[in-house]
């Protein structure tokens, strides 16, 4: 008869945890950058996200999944509770029914997830550029005449669409200065405001 062959238990537990061990020390080496060797940048801007999204992978699913079951069920607008509608919930119902204004909310609460901000761009029969304040409203906000205007288009915007935002706004020479250092970054590896020369 043969001989069973006997197996120390603890020499071949001994054997596979040095093994284990041994391959998590290569793969967790500081000296390897597993981000460089995957081709990841250093850094994200808010024009990498938005590609993301536009990709539709699992990106777009995590920005879209809260605010398409926010919105799922239209809001009830009321400027009071009582049953007779005001004239602002009248103005809003028609307005609403013409321009479908909840749909752009909707679209504005996803952008505002690709970046740090989202924000409504409200198009005015005004004439004038977008680097200009609404004729009746001044750089405060306040209305300054009572001459109404009518809406002309609703356009959501994120954080990446600066050039519109930023004339409204001016932000826009910061944060285009701000892209192209992030690029610059990127491209050579270093911190450009101490380090490197170009």
């Amino acid at each position: 008869m043969a001989k069973k062959p006997t197996f120390n238990i603890a020499q071949l537990l001994r054997n596979t945890f040095t093994s284990r061990q041994a391959w998590l020390a290569k793969l967790l080496d500081p000296r390897k950058d597993l981000d460089k060797e995957c081709g990841y940048p250093a850094s994200l801007t808010t024009s990498d996200y938005m590609q993301f999204w536009k990709r539709g992978d699992l990106a777009a699913r995590v920005v879209s999944v809260i605010p398409e079951e926010t919105w799922s069920d239209d809001p009830e607008i009321y400027e009071t509770e009582d049953p007779e509608e005001t004239e602002f919930e009248t103005a809003w119902k028609e307005l609403n029914g013409r321009m479908s204004l909840l749909s752009y909310l909707q679209r504005a609460d996803v952008l505002s997830g690709i970046g740090r901000f989202g924000v409504i761009l409200l198009g005015i029969d005004d004439g004038l550029p977008l680097s200009q304040p609404v004729d009746g409203i001044d750089e405060a906000g306040d209305k300054v005449s009572n001459q109404e205007r009518e809406l002309l288009y609703v356009r959501p915007l994120d954080e990446s669409s600066d050039r519109v935002i930023g004339e409204r706004l001016g932000i826009a020479a910061e944060t285009r200065a701000q892209r192209r250092e992030e690029r610059r970054e990127r491209q050579c590896g270093c911190d450009h405001a101490s380090t490197c020369v170009t």
